[in-house]
């Protein structure tokens, strides 16, 4: 019950609050503003705005929400009050419920976490199918031009075309260029259309950081590369040739990300009790946060040539692993990639 008068403060509070939110019957009718600061911040236009509008209207108002019990814990609500007014029809307080929801709101969205994750596997299965459909399709005609191209360059080397005319040299270079790019398209749809066989073996991770860095497409600059990997790491065992692949990916895209003239991309690592974590981490233009739980999905890029394929094909490489990836970034800060590898005892 909440009084009309000197602005709203409770009247009364049923002692099962305590059970349910942690402060005591006391503790709320003594603190007028206890119930606002406990307000979930993102719920706190939602019900105020409800409840405002139950009491300029004085019928009912419902809301549900979140609300901050004393532990930390997230607990949702759902609220009912009514005026309750006097002979004449003057208010005299609002009287309300409140009714704790949380476990079926956690089994609402357990159910719909369920259905999205049926409709991404549906959806993923479909584009795997399509993406090795196009690449086999692509792979023999793209080889033949290629085969072709190499003929081209043997006969042009030396002659006096090239000699006289530099843009052949120049539209040669750029043939080579688009070449090599539509091979590694093709290459990225087949790897994300086909589980190839994990073969794992005892992979050292530091090495393979080294071997990662030293095949690295580096743009005129000054960017710096900071391998801070521990030498005595544990070693776990990985396929070797996915894991190097992610680590190319993933390097590749922060050199892509940071500024030519200061970029700084770093990996680092520290072994945990059954995994080991690395982080990739560069001082690029960052990711803006409505993108970071998109960009492992399949065909979602922000690159103006990408293809949308490179991180999930990592995350899928992390997931046949037993491991996990997952990503924080600050706009115009810098990314950081974080990928939790198991120690496993055997392959």
């Amino acid at each position: 019950m909440a009084s009309l008068e000197g602005g709203l403060s409770d009247i009364y509070v049923s002692p099962q609050i305590e059970s349910l939110l942690g402060f005591s019957q006391q503790e709320w009718l003594e603190d007028p503003i206890l119930w606002y600061r406990q307000l979930h911040p993102d719920d706190r236009a939602l019900w105020n705005g409800e409840f405002a509008r139950g009491v300029e209207t004085g019928g009912p108002f419902r809301a549900e929400c979140r609300v901050i019990s004393r532990s930390g814990k997230v607990v949702w609500i759902h609220g009912e009050a009514r005026l309750v007014r006097d002979d004449s029809g003057r208010p005299l307080f609002l009287q309300g419920m409140v009714f704790d929801i949380t476990e079926s709101k956690r089994a609402e969205h357990e159910i719909r976490d369920a259905q999205e994750a049926k409709v991404r596997h549906e959806r993923l299965a479909a584009l795997g199918q399509v993406a090795a459909s196009i690449g086999h399709d692509l792979r023999n005609p793209l080889g033949a031009i290629r085969n072709a191209w190499f003929y081209i360059q043997r006969r042009l080397a030396g002659s006096e075309l090239v000699a006289q005319d530099p843009r052949v040299a120049t539209f040669g270079a750029l043939i080579e260029r688009e070449l090599t790019r539509s091979v590694s398209i093709i290459t990225d749809l087949l790897d994300f259309s086909r589980e190839r066989p994990l073969h794992r073996v005892r992979c050292p991770i530091g090495p393979l950081v080294n071997e990662a860095f030293s095949i690295l497409e580096l743009p005129a600059g000054r960017i710096q590369l900071i391998d801070e990997v521990p030498a005595d790491l544990p070693v776990p065992y990985l396929d070797r040739d996915q894991f190097r692949q992610a680590f190319v990916n993933l390097m590749q895209n922060a050199v892509e990300a940071v500024d030519p003239a200061q970029g700084v991309v770093r990996v680092r690592a520290r072994a945990e009790p059954d995994s080991i974590v690395m982080e990739f981490v560069d001082n690029g233009r960052g990711i803006a946060p409505e993108l970071t739980d998109k960009i492992f999905e399949p065909l979602f890029t922000t690159k103006l040539r990408g293809t949308g394929l490179g991180l999930s094909i990592i995350a899928n490489i992390l997931r046949r692993h037993g491991g996990t990836i997952e990503v924080v970034s600050v706009p115009a800060q810098g990314t950081t990639f974080r990928l939790r590898v198991p120690l496993n005892l055997a392959p």
